[in-house]
């Protein structure tokens, strides 16, 4: 595995599409040999989308011979809904660039057996020869609240957050031992909070809740240029102030800036150390 640190988001997305043109053209695809790209949505590969078209329009890269294959979608949202991943994925990649509309599979959010549609759409990837290339980056997935923010989840869900857990502490303590500061920024509910205390091997340690009011997180969510998501996850505040220890700083932020919000973790600092 490579580790490649780029000063900012901008260099960052530049070289993410950079990569993901080289693979293709090196692939030569062509008819009958497409090259397979798997995809994500969100709002950080939004960059890479646009520096991806912006590559497309100058002659760079063809995706006419690629296969697309997203990773996820909403249920119960129409494909046409601009909340959608396949409107997501339209609106930032697929309008801008020359890849044909039967090559482009994104998951059926409305499907009446979700589990068949799950194991059809594995059967087509697998079909498309598997994925050459993945596009993906370590966030919470699988919280123990289950997709769709259904409380309880599923085993697998949680074993797999709990290794997320695990990796991304030993990446903080291999960050931190090469000299820098680290900040971990994730959904940290419940017993998840002892967890990071426990795989975190190095100290001090700084523990920082941002609890701003419910009222004032699904008004910043609305203003989201892009999906918003308050409506899914928007009951883990509840979560959040039962069943997380009252340890470290928790910090309402309803009146506060982004700035205002930093300039007050740093004042208070102190009272954030756990261990």
């Amino acid at each position: 595995m490579r580790l490649i640190i780029q000063p900012d988001y901008g260099k960052l997305s530049k070289w993410t599409a950079a990569y993901i043109a080289r693979k293709i053209i090196d692939f030569k695809p062509g008819k009958g040999r497409p090259f397979v790209l798997g995809l994500p949505t969100g709002s950080s590969p939004i960059g890479a989308y646009a520096e991806l078209a912006r590559l497309h329009k100058q002659g760079k890269v063809s995706f006419r011979h690629v296969v697309t294959f997203n990773m996820d979608e909403y249920v119960g949202i129409a494909k046409d809904h601009p909340q959608s991943y396949r409107s997501f994925m339209h609106r930032q990649l697929f309008d801008h660039i020359d890849i044909p509309a039967g090559q482009i599979n994104i998951l059926d959010g409305n499907a009446k057996d979700l589990e068949k549609e799950c194991e059809g759409y594995e059967a087509r990837i697998e079909e498309a020869g598997g994925i050459h290339l993945f596009l993906g980056g370590v966030g919470p997935d699988g919280e123990p609240w289950g997709p769709g923010g259904v409380k309880g989840g599923t085993e697998e869900g949680r074993r797999q957050l709990r290794l997320r857990g695990r990796h991304a502490c030993m990446l903080a303590d291999s960050f931190f031992e090469a000299g820098f500061t680290v900040v971990v920024d994730d959904v940290v509910i419940g017993s998840r909070l002892a967890e990071f205390r426990s795989d975190l091997r190095n100290r001090p340690l700084l523990f920082v809740m941002l609890a701003p009011r419910a009222d004032v997180v699904r008004q910043r969510d609305a203003q989201r240029a892009e999906k918003q998501v308050f409506d899914t996850w928007g009951h883990l505040d509840e979560a959040m102030r039962r069943e997380t220890p009252n340890a470290g700083l928790w910090l309402d932020s309803s009146a506060m800036t982004a700035e205002e919000t930093v300039d007050e973790i740093v004042h208070r600092s102190t009272e954030a150390a756990i261990a």
